[in-house]
Parts: structure tokens; C-alpha cells; sequence
């Protein structure tokens, strides 16, 4: 919990802007370095706590063993969330402008269900292609 604490207080305190892009790490090099090493400790703790409510640890290994196929289509589907939520708030939006809160939260909420449904759709395909080749094959 300390270390979840101190990476908050660290990043929204001291860091100002960091974006790996541009090589910026913030206005503190040593309030990075610390930040990412709390940042770090803290995942390995909550990660931990996560293994223990089973609801959590089985859609986290959806995720996992999908991960490439999320990887691969993320900017998609935020460029297509982007723009619905430009015409619904008839507001540009963009991925590189830093959005408010809560369309981020939203955001990002159904973007991993959108994918996750797409990974149940590429999976789906997948299956289809392994069991045509099979048939083909005997």
C-alpha cells in the first residue's frame, strides 16, 4: 500500500509529464527512477492479492494468453471509440490529447471489452481455419 501511495504521490507531485516516446521522463530523474521502482513493487503486490479472487485471476488470463491479439488491435478500436465519442459529444477527440478523466476511464473500460470480444472472434476464426486444414489434411 506504501508503495502504491508513494508512486501516486511521486508521479502527480513531482514528475509533471512523462512520455517514454519523446524521451521525457519528467521534471526529476530521481523522482522517476523512485516512482518506477514503487510503481513496480506495487504491481507485484496487488498481483498477488489479484491470485487469490478467482473471477479476477481468470479474466487477467484471458487477457494474458490473448495478449497479441490486444496488442495488435488496440489502436483500432481506440481510434474507433475515439471518433464515436467525437460524434456522440459532437467534440474532436484525440488519442494524443489528454483526455478528462472520465472519458478515459470509459475509454478504456470499453476498449478491453470491445477486444475482448474481438479475441473471442479471433480465436473463433482461428479454430475454424486449424479444423478446415485438418479435414483437408485427412
Amino acid at each position: 500500500m506504501l508503495c502504491a501511495i508513494l508512486t501516486v504521490v511521486f508521479a502527480l507531485k513531482l514528475l509533471g509529464f512523462v512520455a517514454f516516446t519523446n524521451g521525457e521522463f519528467g521534471n526529476n530523474l530521481f523522482a522517476f527512477l523512485v516512482t518506477s521502482f514503487c510503481g513496480s513493487f506495487a504491481v507485484i503486490i496487488f498481483s498477488s492479492l489479484i491470485s487469490k479472487i478467482s473471477f479476477l485471476e481468470k479474466g487477467l488470463s484471458y487477457i494474458g494468453r490473448n495478449s497479441l491479439i490486444i496488442f495488435g488491435l488496440h489502436m483500432f478500436v481506440i481510434v474507433l471509440v475515439l471518433r464515436i465519442c467525437s460524434r456522440v459529444f459532437n467534440r474532436q477527440f484525440s488519442a494524443q490529447v489528454n483526455l478528462p478523466v472520465a472519458l478515459s476511464i470509459a475509454l478504456t473500460i470499453f476498449s478491453v471489452l470491445l477486444l475482448t470480444g474481438l479475441t473471442f472472434l479471433v480465436n473463433a476464426v482461428k479454430m475454424s481455419i486449424k479444423n478446415k486444414q485438418k479435414k483437408s489434411s485427412s
